[in-house]
């Protein structure tokens, strides 16, 4: 499964394989979670086609469902769903469910990568904010 495709400039921070997706109660997918320096990338390996209608099917459906940017990472939170702990990662619009191994190590990760973000999006208002004497003009 490792024909995602990464950007250029664009390297993956942490992976996982058999990440379980809860997007609903009836709609599960399991894949190949990879937060990468641009996005959060859920990848889902093509299914084994019986016909040649399944392998038509494949060929069309999105092998990449969740494609989130960095930059639209809001908040991630380790919540209880039953007796498993699971990753929910929030955006301003949406919010995805994640069963990883080590619930801890994702959480730490995303939040620092958040946390990075803001203090780089505070320095670069910093100095776009007008100074408060501005130099005369000739």
């Amino acid at each position: 499964m490792n024909d995602l495709v990464i950007q250029p400039g664009e390297r993956i921070l942490k992976d996982e394989e058999g990440v379980l997706w809860r997007k609903s109660w009836l709609s599960r997918r399991v894949g190949r979670l990879c937060f990468t320096t641009q996005r959060l990338i859920l990848e889902v390996p093509k299914q084994v086609a019986i016909s040649v209608g399944q392998a038509i099917a494949n060929e069309m459906s999105n092998r990449v469902p969740v494609d989130i940017p960095r930059d639209s990472l809001d908040k991630v939170e380790i919540v209880k769903h039953g007796k498993r702990e699971a990753l929910l990662v929030s955006t301003r619009d949406e919010e995805f469910k994640f069963f990883v191994r080590d619930t801890k190590a994702w959480d730490a990760v995303l939040r620092q990568a958040i946390h990075d973000d803001k203090i780089a999006l505070a320095h670069v208002l910093e100095r776009l904010k007008p100074k408060e004497n501005p130099p005369p003009y000739r």
